[in-house]
């Protein structure tokens, strides 16, 4: 079928309104809600078949396995979590306002449950560290390389100065990202920030 000569097409814009601020708390809240549902879920079928020792030492780790399954089977998909189903919203890109590709799709899961999850571990690992003190070094008859001196003096000055100074920094960020977000109704997760999703 040709065209009818004198009739003007128009070009229909599909641009959807801006989610609010309220429908995109609701929908992080419900998503939030799923996670913990799907994380206390499995570590019921890990306690039964691993006890509780194992259960305790892996909390972390299941958790981070019961968000990455979650995020995988919709926003990997991409289709909408079951928080953006229920506040009938969706994921787009800020700028091509498209879905997001698969690459950025990637990332955001990465931002969601892994950069969190090193940050927490690297805490951790900064919180034991144990330095041998350099007179017993010297009481065992062998004496500390230069590279061992500055290894120790490094792994000191970052468990005093800069460990306790990154919880305190992840906390006013958050705190600074949530003004943000209310205050241009963009963005209530970081993860989504950075993605620009």
């Amino acid at each position: 079928m040709e065209p009818d000569e004198g009739v003007v097409y128009r070009r229909v814009s599909l641009n959807f309104p801006a989610a609010n601020q309220s429908d995109i708390i609701r929908s992080f809240q419900k998503d939030q809600y799923y996670t913990k549902l799907m994380t206390d879920k499995a570590e019921e079928i890990v306690q039964e078949l691993m006890g509780n020792q194992f259960l305790v030492r892996k909390k972390l780790m299941i958790k981070n396995v019961s968000h990455t399954l979650y995020y995988v089977a919709n926003t990997l998909r991409g289709i909408q979590t079951l928080g953006e189903e229920y506040c009938d919203i969706n994921q787009i890109h800020a700028e091509t306002e498209g879905n997001p590709h698969i690459g950025r799709r990637v990332a955001l899961i990465i931002f969601q449950v892994f950069l969190p999850y090193f940050f927490d571990l690297w805490m951790q690992r900064i919180g034991r560290i144990q330095f041998p003190s350099v007179e017993a070094e010297k009481k065992d008859g062998t004496e500390e390389t230069a590279w061992e001196r500055v290894r120790r003096r490094f792994l000191a000055f970052v468990q005093k100065h800069i460990g306790p100074r990154l919880k305190p920094t992840k906390e006013y960020l958050e705190k600074l990202h949530l003004a943000l977000f209310y205050w241009n109704g963009n963005y209530y997760e970081f993860a989504k920030r950075l993605v620009r999703t």
